[in-house]
């Protein structure tokens, strides 16, 4: 089951781009196979230590990052019990 955490409108109206990102949060037992193409790397790490992170080095992480991950963090324990 996915869950929408949040959804951004991105416009870069210079080089006219509309688009809206999406933020889902998900559970899965099962095995993750990320697409190559789509994905450079993957890090796991756990949600306190990428907030801690991302306040000490913002510039690591996208703009959506940074706004969709304190929301999250508010609501984590919620999510959880989905």
């Amino acid at each position: 089951r996915l869950i929408e955490i949040a959804r951004f409108r991105n416009d870069v109206p210079a080089k006219r781009k509309f688009e809206y990102t999406s933020f889902l949060y998900a559970v899965h037992s099962g095995p993750f196979f990320p697409d190559q193409n789509e994905i450079e790397e993957i890090i796991w790490r756990d949600t306190d230590e990428v907030i801690a992170d991302l306040a000490r080095n913002p510039d690591k992480y996208t703009a959506t990052m940074g706004v969709v991950m304190p929301y999250f963090d508010s609501h984590r324990r919620t999510l959880g019990k989905i």
